[in-house]
């Protein structure tokens, strides 16, 4: 099984993008960091914008009178089994 082996799988070296290879892990880190923090959007929170209701009125007076509460979420979830396949 692979939890019972001794060697550890290693990463790199990796290809900056001006061409550059680089081995070192501290180099590799920081390259890493540079590209994820590159790909990930830095959103402006302040200003985030309504979102269309999706229910005319009808639908939402009919759905008001039920509650979920993050416990019934949790007791849910805690209910699925991860090994399982989902199906309808």
């Amino acid at each position: 099984m692979r939890q019972n082996q001794k060697v550890k799988d290693s990463m790199g070296p990796l290809k900056t993008s001006d061409g550059t290879v680089i081995s070192d892990y501290v180099c590799m880190a920081e390259e890493l960091n540079n590209y994820f923090t590159s790909v990930f959007t830095d959103e402006n929170t302040r200003n985030i914008p309504e979102m269309a209701s999706r229910f005319n009125e009808s639908e939402v007076s009919n759905y008001s009178q039920y509650a979920i509460s993050e416990l019934d979420v949790f007791k849910k979830l805690s209910r699925l089994n991860p090994s399982s396949a989902w199906s309808r």
